[in-house]
């Protein structure tokens, strides 16, 4: 059934892989926020339902395309704890990870199993569960290829807790376990807050997602701290390191040769940015950062042809928690505010990001940035018009959706949802998948 697109009050949040630990809500709540981002203060206001974005006057804009398009989840795999899923240059293979530590690669090209009785081919190509700690919210969180394909990217938690970015080579189509070679490791204050995402961005640079170090409300200052990795979307050359360093900063990071900085750091302000992507055909950079325990938010940072997405952006946490203030400071001018935000009502907890859908079977879905709360299962879609408005409504999916836990990106462009449960679906509508 439909649900208005409308977030109120908190709940305790107990979405263990999404990242999230809520205290208990307090305040009245608010409306979506569908404003260009600005620094808070310089006009942004809060607007609900399909009201335009601040400072571009009052018009109202349509209801979304999909507002009334009826949407299924049609099942791919039962997977065993899946959490991303990444492609091979041009490849129509699906490579997966599961979280104790295995790789999975599911042969190309997919189609949904319909009844779930046809799985398509799949096999675990590498396991490191030996090297790989699940308390908490750790384990094997992310993976990514590097341009070429010759190289797999990592992301995970050891045994120790702390984390750690790995490359492997290739040999044909299977990481080599023996060639891992370690690029990063940091140290994980608490067991919470890992971030965990890795991508290959447009640039041909490996961008790392880490949270503030967990527990709650960031009590060692990382959001806003820049001589710390905690808090921050990293980017690094894992190509060009040295006989003494394993990867390289690229020289247009926005801390080079700041004392006080690391250099490694492309943007901050950060609590547990639970999957972040670019959008394939703009390069465009979506983030859903997880909230403390009232506000969920959605970031949106635009390239342009000067300035790739997010360099050197402060997103505002402990300052804000989404654009409500958390901490007592004053936000800083630059700090730059979300697209979206939504709070802790009927059961949402804890966002989960997700990719501007651009695939050819939903036509009413076309730029839309598609994202979901993982306690409730809500699937959200964001539409963002070149003026800055924006038009957002939740996708009305029949099917009984358990706990999202993350999202994926097919080689097609068509958006792929992970449950807690393991399930693994590709979205679609209802009229696309009775004509299959």
């Amino acid at each position: 059934m439909k649900v208005p697109f409308l977030f109120l009050l908190g709940v305790v949040c107990l979405a263990m892989t999404a990242g999230c630990v809520a205290d208990d809500a307090s305040g009245d709540g608010s409306g979506v926020i569908t404003a260009e981002p600005t620094a808070p203060g310089r006009g942004s206001t809060a607007t609900t339902g399909n009201a335009e974005a601040a400072g571009n006057g009052t018009e109202e804009l349509p209801d979304p395309e999909w507002a009334d398009t009826e949407f299924v989840l049609e099942p791919i795999l039962d997977t065993d704890g899946g959490l991303a899923m990444t492609v091979r240059g041009d490849d129509e293979d699906i490579w997966l990870v599961e979280r104790d530590g295995r790789v999975r690669v599911i042969e190309g090209p997919v189609a949904p199993s319909g009844d779930h009785t046809g799985d398509p081919v799949s096999r675990v190509v590498l396991d490191i569960t030996a090297k790989v700690g699940t308390d908490g919210e750790g384990g094997l969180l992310g993976l990514d290829f590097s341009p070429d394909g010759s190289l797999l990217y990592l992301s995970y938690t050891d045994t120790d807790g702390n984390t750690v970015i790995a490359e492997y080579g290739m040999d044909a189509n299977a990481p080599i376990e023996a060639s891992e070679r370690i690029l990063l490791r940091v140290e994980q204050p608490y067991a919470n807050h890992n971030g965990g995402q890795i991508t290959v961005g447009p640039d041909g640079f490996l961008y790392v997602a880490l949270g503030d170090g967990g527990s709650g409300g960031d009590p060692l200052g990382s959001g806003q701290d820049t001589s710390t990795l905690l808090g921050s979307i990293l980017r690094i050359d894992p190509t060009g390191g040295t006989a003494d360093t394993p990867y390289a900063v690229p020289a247009d990071n926005p801390f080079i040769g700041q004392a006080d900085a690391r250099e490694e750091i492309w943007l901050y302000g950060v609590r547990n940015p639970w999957r972040f992507s670019f959008d394939a055909a703009t390069d465009d950079l979506w983030i859903g950062d997880v909230g403390q325990g009232e506000i969920e938010e959605i970031d949106f940072l635009p390239t342009s042809a000067d300035q790739p997405a997010g360099r050197g952006v402060n997103l505002g946490w402990n300052i804000l928690e989404g654009e409500q203030p958390f901490s007592g400071e004053n936000p800083p001018p630059d700090l730059i505010g979300p697209i979206a935000w939504y709070a802790h009502d009927n059961g949402r907890c804890s966002v989960t990001g997700g990719y501007v859908y651009r695939g050819d079977r939903i036509g009413a879905l076309e730029g839309v940035y598609i994202f979901g709360d993982y306690c409730t299962g809500e699937v959200f879609g964001i539409r963002r018009f070149d003026d800055g408005r924006t038009s957002q409504a939740p996708l009305t999916i029949g099917d009984d959706i358990g706990q999202i836990v993350s999202f994926g990106e097919g080689p097609d462009g068509e958006v792929y949802v992970f449950e807690s449960n393991g399930r693994m679906s590709r979205l679609d509508a209802t009229e696309t998948a009775a004509g299959q």
